[in-house]
């Protein structure tokens, strides 16, 4: 029963689930930090693909993988957070929360107005998530303020996009 679950998309989340808890006690930003983080996206990003590819794609592996993914998340908000609250600058704040706050009113507008949740896997979601997760390897270099300014950047175009598809879907979705 066990070898079933046993397979490498499991392993690899198993490795992500890891080294998510070993955040915890690395030092924020430090050599043994980064290593684990980028372990950790590394895993993220190849698990599902090679679960589909070789054809162990099953409804355990995804709660697995959901498990994992949660607990890097809240790890690294509790790891990573405060890191950005004492490095970024308050204009980019201004940035993020609107981010956010649009991203959710459209999320509750789909939940609460046509019963489904909606995110679009575009590109520009797919380049803002690849340049947030390279947010820690950016952090103590003097590129950082404009790195910071360029991803706000990209999360605003692909907040206002996904918002035009939105748009698109609601009206979709109202006519049928």
């Amino acid at each position: 029963m066990i070898k079933k679950y046993v397979n490498i998309p499991n392993i690899l989340t198993a490795v992500r689930l890891a080294c998510a808890i070993g955040l915890i006690f690395a030092e924020p930003m430090g050599t043994l930090f980064l290593v684990l983080y980028l372990i950790c996206g590394l895993t993220d990003a190849v698990d599902g693909t090679i679960a589909r590819l070789t054809g162990t794609a099953s409804e355990f592996g995804a709660k697995f993988d959901s498990v994992a993914d949660i607990a890097f998340y809240s790890i690294m908000v509790l790891r990573f957070f405060p890191v950005l609250l004492e490095t970024v600058s308050g204009h980019i704040w201004f940035v993020i929360i609107l981010v956010v706050l649009i991203r959710v009113m459209i999320y509750l507008y789909f939940a609460i107005r046509h019963k489904t949740l909606v995110s679009n896997h575009t590109y520009l979601n797919k380049l803002t998530g690849f340049a947030v997760f390279c947010l820690p390897f950016v952090i103590k270099t003097r590129f950082f303020g404009g790195y910071s300014v360029a991803v706000c950047a990209v999360a605003f175009i692909a907040t206002i996009y996904e918002l035009s598809l939105c748009f698109k879907k609601s009206k979709a979705l109202a006519y049928k």
